[in-house]
């Protein structure tokens, strides 16, 4: 089962896509949290697959956090939300251990279709893994 995280300061824009997620993917498994301190407490017992994590959090700089989070779990894909699509912040995102970086206002399709491609290349990385693997085996 896919799990993910949403990491979201404002509680409606965090309800909206944690909803529309689990409308969309019922089996995914989606857990979403205000702050980065309730993210990190998550992330001891929660292994995500995706983590959708807003660039500004309360008392939290979404960016740090992503760092704390990929230094963890180094195959968790982090997507960053952000309201600004500059190269500065796409720059930013990148150093900070961030895989995507998606438009906080994007249509809910955007994010589906974000979400989609990565979990189809998980699968075809993990079937050719398992060939590969048992290939070894023969």
């Amino acid at each position: 089962m896919d799990q993910a995280v949403i990491i979201e300061g404002n509680p409606l824009f965090r309800q909206a896509l944690e909803s529309a997620f689990h409308s969309r993917s019922p089996s995914m498994e989606v857990v979403s949290v205000g702050n980065g301190q309730k993210a990190i407490e998550l992330m001891e017992t929660f292994s995500p697959d995706l983590v959708f994590i807003n660039v500004k959090l309360p008392n939290e700089n979404g960016l740090e956090l992503t760092r704390k989070i990929k230094s963890r779990h180094p195959d968790a894909t982090v997507i960053i939300v952000s309201s600004h699509d500059s190269p500065e912040y796409r720059q930013a995102a990148r150093l900070s251990g961030g895989d995507y970086l998606i438009l906080k206002e994007s249509p809910l399709e955007d994010y589906f279709g974000l979400i989609d491609s990565i979990l189809s290349e998980r699968e075809l990385h993990q079937k050719g893994f398992q060939q590969e693997k048992s290939e070894e085996l023969r």
